[in-house]
């Protein structure tokens, strides 16, 4: 399976399983990766879709089929797209985040940045990227003191990291979601 510009390990971040073929609700083929990330109706879809989506193959996520033929996009409509640039390969031509209600899709120098998936604070160690994080004047990751986020980012807990990197640059951001965290 190729990667995705915004989305280069989508079966590694849980946005596509593997396992007995399926068929894609949108091309009809039968495909053994489909997608299980989120979905949402566009705003041109003011009812039912002609079609019962289901199952969706990378390809026609990849080409925006799935998004033109099933009324669907893959960022959450509340999510407010400041960065027009790539907006369609973005919200169209993208698996979703998988996992995390709310997350925004970081931007960083003027375009849309991957994502790496959900991360604890023990994965990022793992991945020495520490030391790559983007990190404020005061010493803080997205607003929380860093031994803050040493003790309660958890991968499964109730506060957890959602990691990006910019393409341009090749900073990694993280973006610090839960359900006692204000975003």
């Amino acid at each position: 399976m190729r990667a995705f510009k915004y989305h280069p390990d989508p079966l590694g971040t849980g946005a596509f399983q593997r396992g007995d073929p399926k068929i894609c609700s949108c091309c009809r083929s039968k495909t053994d990766i489909w997608y299980s990330g989120p979905f949402y109706p566009t705003s041109d879809c003011y009812g039912e879709s002609e079609f019962d989506v289901k199952w969706l193959c990378p390809e026609c996520i990849d080409r925006g089929t799935a998004a033109w033929k099933c009324l669907i996009q893959f960022v959450d409509p509340n999510y407010k797209i400041p960065n027009e640039i790539n907006y369609e390969e973005l919200v169209y031509c993208t698996p979703g985040i998988v996992g995390v209600r709310n997350a925004d899709w970081e931007i960083h120098c003027n375009d849309y940045c991957e994502y790496h998936g959900i991360v604890s604070w023990d994965d990022l160690i793992r991945m020495s990227i520490v030391d790559e994080l983007e990190i404020d004047s005061m010493n803080r990751i997205d607003g929380y003191e860093i031994p803050w986020l040493v003790e309660n980012l958890k991968k499964d807990g109730d506060v957890q990291g959602v990691l990006f990197r910019c393409l341009s640059c090749g900073k990694y951001i993280l973006k610090v979601v839960g359900k006692e965290i204000e975003y």
